[in-house]
């Protein structure tokens, strides 16, 4: 265990490989934390948190409510761990020993940052880590085949390093979808009830950013059909205008009828009991098509990961009520549906030079 870590308590649990997981925002801790779960469980291994500091970002809060094991960044950067895992490759290359890296990819295959920015330069940085006379393994997790090729073209040294994994976040999902009926019922919805789940992303293109009235017009149409609507926002609109703020621009739509699943919620049981979703550019509505849910974007998609989900537009003004079954493979969400926690298991073990 690494000084610092365990406040001078005697551990109970004898744990002789001690991992580091690196927190860079309140989204992105959601996703190491869909992984994490794989990792904390494996025999001898204790998980400690820590995130860079970046003063606002939301990240302290979100772990003390995980109730994580949590080491300051500074004390991070003295001690030693036996591995690394992280979302984001920002400030990855201060730490030592072997990193396994968990990003986001664009549609083209490049990695991006936590703030969905390209990355690439962060990620050479913690490969090219000088430890002792070589260098420190790094391993890229992808959740496709496909990843391993679009990763490799522009950047092949980058590439080789590359492995599947899957989708730890999506296989959560898929993991519940056989209590769609006990979920409703916790929703307090009857057979015939109408489920919606509307979805925004963060930005100005997001379905809240591009036209704030939107939500509000969606909720009423849904009103009027007797729906039963729930919204969930991406983490970053929450901490970036705060929570006061976001309740003020999203009133008129609640008094709609419209009900925000609070920031700390997860979303994946709302979806697993909706009937539709209208969502924007994020990731969670290509989660909802690739689930099987009909999916509408309620603005036509600009160049984005999600451009080719081919699903109709929906305008507020328009008719509201008609939505399609949506149809979009798994292959493009994930190549190792409900894999992926024996697939991080057998790596990070590996990683740790530990046997299975």
């Amino acid at each position: 265990m690494p000084h610092g870590t365990g406040g001078g308590v005697r551990h109970t649990v004898a744990a002789d490989r001690t991992v580091l997981a690196v927190v860079h925002g309140v989204a992105a801790g959601r996703r190491l934390c869909d992984a994490i779960t794989a990792v904390e469980t494996l025999p001898g291994i204790q998980v400690v948190f820590t995130s860079p500091p970046v003063p606002g970002n939301g990240v302290n809060e979100f772990l003390t409510r995980t109730g994580a094991l949590t080491t300051p960044w500074n004390q991070a950067l003295q001690d030693r761990f036996d591995l690394t895992i992280s979302t984001s490759a920002t400030g990855v290359d201060q730490l030592g020993g072997p990193v396994l890296l968990l990003p986001s990819l664009s549609e083209q295959g490049r990695i991006v940052d936590h703030h969905g920015r390209d990355a690439i330069t962060a990620v050479r940085r913690v490969l090219n880590r000088p430890i002792g006379a070589r260098r420190a393994p790094l391993v890229i997790g992808v959740p496709r085949h496909t990843d391993l090729h679009l990763l490799s073209r522009p950047f092949p040294e980058v590439g080789r390093h590359a492995q599947l994994v899957g989708d730890p976040s999506f296989d959560r999902l898929l993991r519940i979808a056989d209590q769609r009926t006990a979920l409703r019922a916790r929703l307090g919805m009857a057979a015939g009830d109408r489920v919606g789940l509307l979805l925004s992303s963060r930005g100005s293109r997001s379905l809240l950013g591009r036209e704030p009235g939107t939500l509000q017009a969606i909720s009423r149409a849904g009103r009027h059909r007797g729906d039963r609507l729930y919204c969930s926002l991406h983490p970053d609109v929450w901490i970036g205008h705060g929570v006061r703020q976001v309740r003020a621009w999203t009133a008129g739509a609640v008094r709609e009828g419209l009900v925000l699943i609070p920031p700390h919620a997860d979303w994946r049981p709302v979806l697993a009991a909706s009937d539709y979703v209208i969502g924007d550019h994020g990731i969670v509505t290509s989660y909802a098509a690739a689930f099987g849910k009909p999916v509408r974007f309620a603005h036509a998609p600009k160049a984005t990961a999600q451009s080719d989900l081919q699903v109709p537009t929906l305008l507020p003004s328009r008719h509201p009520n008609r939505v399609p079954a949506a149809s979009r493979s798994l292959d493009r969400i994930t190549s190792a549906p409900l894999r992926s926690s024996a697939l991080l298991q057998r790596l990070v073990m590996r990683l740790l030079g530990a046997p299975m």
